[in-house]
């Protein structure tokens, strides 16, 4: 399995860095390769619009608070996996 992420570039070193480790630690404990797509914060929304109107893409991306509502039928309900978290932690 693969899961790619779009994101922002980012600006912060300790955001980089953060963000690197973590996706290293993910892949280690999940066996799943993560590819991190980054553009900037201008280029996020029409990357996702594509993304969301062609059916191919990232499958997760960091987008802005209204984004995901301008594209409902694309989207997957994680009510389940939240609640399974909410339930854990």
């Amino acid at each position: 399995a693969t899961l790619r992420v779009l994101r922002w570039t980012p600006f912060v070193k300790g955001d980089e860095d953060s963000w690197l480790a973590n996706t290293k630690k993910f892949t280690e404990a999940t066996g799943v390769e993560v590819r991190v797509d980054k553009e900037s914060w201008e280029d996020i929304r029409p990357k996702a619009a594509v993304a969301a109107n062609v059916g191919s893409g990232p499958d997760v991306m960091l987008v802005w608070f209204d984004d995901p509502f301008q594209y409902p039928d694309k989207l997957l309900d994680v009510t389940d996996i939240g609640n399974s978290f909410a339930s854990r932690y």
